[in-house]
């Protein structure tokens, strides 16, 4: 059995890909239509020029989640 401790038993890539916001409130991220959201999970959100941003999961609900993004929402967009 690996120790809990060793880096390598955690995984370093995004579990599911999502083109899903909901909404942008300051340094929050509303995501929508999200599959088995975790909290204190954390994320990354490519923008649309290729920059990645990385966040925290602060509320996981059904199939929305809250991301307190770290680096600032500037360039995060809703898409309708």
């Amino acid at each position: 059995m690996s120790d809990p401790r060793d880096s390598s038993s955690y995984s370093i890539l995004p579990r599911i890909r999502y083109n899903t916001v909901g909404g942008v409130n300051g340094p929050l991220v509303i995501l929508e239509n999200v599959k088995y959201p975790k909290y204190n999970e954390i994320v990354n959100i490519t923008l649309p020029d290729g920059t990645q941003r990385s966040g925290q999961v602060l509320e996981a609900r059904g199939d929305r989640a809250v991301v307190q993004v770290f680096e600032g929402t500037t360039g995060i967009d809703v898409k309708k």
